[in-house]
């Protein structure tokens, strides 16, 4: 009697068992078919076209071999979450050891239903668009821009639903731009330190009774006062200290003495280099004013950054203010970079962001050109000084040793905005759009999160017209997430 007995538990035991593995891989064979479907979402994402349906039915047959219908069902359909996709399966398992038990007088069940469910997609996300608004991005490559992020703004943000979702936007040219009172400063652009921009710095005017500004005879159509022999500023005698009378008739530029006297020197009075000559005066000094050439406003035609939000309407209102028109104060990505990390964080002065264990916290950015301030040659570069790039977020606060060049200041702080952000648990998708050269793509894929040997942050836009389906293709890596 004792025989049948100890035969039926030890069949119980491995029945169990064998209960315990295969739901093991019905759930791991869920899981991976709802991923798989999440993935299809930005191509189907009210679940109506049969694209996650495919995606997630063949996902999960490769996982569960053993599955076959009718012995089992599963179902794939739209979740209850904001864009979301829920994968249920059942299926029988029959117990091998355990009808022994009947040799005692019981009854038990010869096999057993087992079920498991998953729902994958966009959940706990907070997004923060970092988009180039310099010139060269004007017309179509904005364009797309834009209508790629409403497109994603409108995966994670649909209509009619109370999404776990906020979405930012920091539009950048070579500082950015902030409404008054988010940092206790005015309306305006910052520099990198924070300060309030005010554009050309008042050392680098010049004074109303100055050089006589003669057209130095060059042909060069960014020097204002070619093919005039008017007033205005030579390309060579522009930078002088605001109210001084320094001598800087040996090269007009920053480096003079703007503590000596400020008498003439006499050497050529009508040398346009020489602040204080022009017309034998004594060197006194008129009212400063800007110097030709430069905008006495490079801040207004860039968007103010818009904080996160799960307001599906503004957002995508601050992203259609993208037109990259106006003057230009030339591309400075780490200063995108930095504050797209500051709004995304909870701390001081933009707070919304939530808890970075709560929250995936996801920078997108996108760049046409490399770091840029004049002085790296090219078709961007500009022969004289002080101009519209010596309003940007480092000339604004006087440091004129920060440039473009490969290795230099402005990529190294590229490089140093990326780090702190990863530090701060934020993943970086990073999109060159148009012809870079290979220190330019290296930098990109520096400052991207891809995993160790692949590129799988990176994104390559040879065209205006590849845009979109990048952002379809990060929105696709946005939904791998398992919300249960």
């Amino acid at each position: 009697m004792l025989l049948p007995l100890l035969v039926g538990l030890t069949g119980l035991a491995v029945d169990v068992g064998n209960i315990y593995v295969a739901h093991s891989k019905l759930q791991a064979a869920v899981d991976a078919g709802a991923l798989a479907g999440s993935l299809q979402l930005p191509y189907d994402p009210k679940v109506s076209n049969g694209k996650v349906v495919a995606a997630a039915t063949q996902v999960f047959n490769e996982n569960y071999k053993s599955f076959a219908a009718p012995t089992g069902t599963l179902d794939v359909d739209a979740g209850t979450e904001v864009r979301s996709v829920c994968v249920q399966a059942s299926t029988t398992v029959d117990a091998m050891f355990i009808g022994a038990l009947e040799a005692i007088g019981a009854s038990p069940a010869l096999s057993t239903t087992i079920t498991a469910d998953a729902c994958a997609g966009f959940n706990n996300l907070e997004v923060v668009l970092v988009i180039d608004n310099t010139g060269s991005m004007k017309g179509t490559p904005i364009a797309k821009v834009n209508e790629a992020s409403i497109n994603l703004v409108d995966l994670i943000l649909p209509d009619g639903a109370a999404p776990s979702t906020k979405v930012g936007l920091v539009p950048f040219r070579g500082k950015v731009h902030l409404a008054s009172g988010v940092d206790g400063l005015a309306d305006g652009c910052r520099n990198a330190n924070g300060t309030l921009n005010t554009g050309l710095p008042k050392k680098y005017w010049v004074n109303a009774g100055g050089s006589s500004g003669e057209d130095d005879g060059s042909d060069d159509p960014r020097d204002p006062n070619d093919g005039s022999s008017g007033s205005g500023q030579t390309k060579t005698g522009r930078v002088m200290a605001a109210g001084s009378g320094g001598d800087a008739s040996k090269s007009g530029r920053v480096g003079g003495d703007p503590s000596s006297g400020g008498t003439d020197d006499s050497s050529d009075d009508g040398d346009p280099r020489d602040p204080n000559g022009g017309s034998g005066d004594d060197g006194t000094t008129g009212e400063a004013r800007l110097p030709s050439g430069v905008s006495s406003d490079t801040c207004s035609s860039i968007p103010r950054i818009q904080a996160l939000t799960t307001n599906k309407t503004q957002i995508i209102n601050a992203i259609k203010t993208q037109n990259c028109l106006g003057n230009a104060s030339g591309t400075v990505i780490s200063e995108g970079v930095k504050w797209g990390a500051q709004v995304l964080s909870q701390a001081y002065p933009y707070t919304e962001g939530g808890d970075k264990e709560e929250y995936r916290k996801v920078m997108i950015v996108l760049t046409d050109g490399d770091t840029e301030d004049g002085t790296c040659g090219g078709s961007y570069a500009i022969s004289y000084t002080p101009n519209d790039y010596w309003t940007n977020a480092y000339y604004g606060m006087e440091v004129e040793t920060c440039h473009c060049n490969n290795g230099g200041c402005l990529n190294q702080a590229l490089l140093d905005a990326a780090t702190a952000a990863k530090a701060q648990g934020i993943e970086i998708f990073a999109i060159r759009y148009g012809s870079s050269d290979t220190t330019d793509i290296s930098l990109m894929k520096a400052i991207a999160s891809s995993k160790a040997g692949t590129t799988d942050h990176y994104y390559n836009a040879p065209t205006a017209y590849d845009i979109p389906d990048i952002f379809a293709q990060i929105g696709r890596q946005l939904g791998w997430r398992l919300l249960n």
